[in-house]
């Protein structure tokens, strides 16, 4: 946890994903004060077809972002963070005729197990800790 997951309505080259993968979890350490080395990124390929933005109109490809984060940030941090989200997929990997979709979901932290133990709740003087 972090997690920032991509449904992709495509399938793309691996540097791609790799360079994006850099680049998305330098912008999460930035806007969200996190620490280096936690934030988790994965590219779900759906391919073609198989994603879509829908309903009383004719279906679009969309690409949707996922991130799942500890809670405590407000609304202005993380609609920094999907603007930034979505700038950086559109450079890289085009925009998809839908565009993009990005939902949140917050977890205290004691909720997310990592190296052995619970994580603590995310507190603002954290910053980024290189």
């Amino acid at each position: 946890m972090p997690y920032i997951q991509l449904d992709l309505p495509g399938t793309y080259p691996a540097d791609m994903k790799k360079r994006l993968a850099r680049k998305l979890g330098d912008i999460y350490c930035d806007i969200m004060q996190a620490r280096s080395r936690i934030v988790n990124i994965g590219f779900r390929e759906l391919g073609i077809n198989n994603m879509f933005r829908a309903g009383h109109t004719e279906p679009t490809p969309v690409c949707v972002i996922t991130c799942d984060i500890r809670q405590g940030r407000g609304t202005e941090q993380r609609h920094k963070l999907a603007a930034a989200l979505v700038d950086s997929c559109e450079a890289e990997l085009g925009s998809p005729e839908g565009g993009y979709t990005v939902t949140f979901t917050q977890h205290p932290g004691n909720e997310i197990f990592r190296d052995g133990k619970f994580s603590q709740d995310w507190r603002a003087s954290e910053g980024r800790n290189v």
